[in-house]
């Protein structure tokens, strides 16, 4: 995993520092009437970001897939007028594995992800976002089909039970990289990852990589 040149990365809970973004969206918004205050809320997100909620074959209807759209493109205007950031040390660990080949694969808004990004945009090859594709799935062949590869070449950086639980038909629990400072803790993701594949801080992806040259 940690020698792997191929590096696909979740964007929200990751390298976007969004998570007190998207509680005050749940308390505000009308879609999550059961919502009220920040406990409620910081539940609702842990119980709903343990499920998976697209696959590559789904039995959505169009005016659901569309719905799904516009909640994301919802979310992502929230973050953007709440001035969303990065993590402190994302910029930092970009510019250390600009050798790497990387990519996005959201369920957020790419026009969110892209000017969050800034002029960071530039160190990835590829920004798919829902508006791609709503299955992560299908974002993740997309990407390997670009950079000729095969999945199991590719590691997955990601917060959320859900993620893992979507993407374990095409990735194997080793090729993921599991981010405690996201949603979801070390405990949840111990039933999922090998333990050396959990990580505090994205340092620590680079220091254990390191430790292998």
């Amino acid at each position: 995993m940690f020698t792997s040149e191929y590096l696909i990365f979740d964007f929200d809970g990751v390298l976007s520092d969004s998570l007190d973004s998207e509680v005050e969206y749940l308390i505000q918004s009308s879609d999550y009437p059961t919502v009220s205050d920040s406990g409620q809320a910081i539940n609702f997100r842990s119980e709903y970001l343990s499920k998976p909620k697209h696959s590559l074959k789904n039995n959505l209807t169009i005016s659901q897939k569309n719905k799904s759209i516009q909640n994301a493109i919802q979310f992502g205007k929230f973050h953007t007028a709440n001035k969303v950031e990065l993590y402190c040390d994302v910029v930092d660990f970009l510019q250390k594995i600009q050798n790497k080949s990387t990519a996005i694969v959201s369920s957020g808004c790419e026009n969110y992800i892209k000017s969050t990004l800034d002029t960071n945009t530039s160190y990835f090859d590829l920004i798919f976002g829902i508006q791609t594709s709503l299955s992560k799935q299908q974002k993740i062949i997309m990407i390997c089909d670009y950079w000729n590869i095969n999945i199991c070449d590719i590691v997955y950086f990601t917060d959320t039970l859900s993620d893992i639980i979507e993407l374990s038909p095409i990735i194997s629990s080793h090729q993921f990289v599991a981010c405690t400072w996201g949603v979801h803790d070390k405990g949840d993701f111990l039933q999922f990852v090998p333990e050396k594949n959990i990580i505090d801080s994205l340092s620590q992806f680079l220091d254990q990589k390191n430790s292998l040259n």
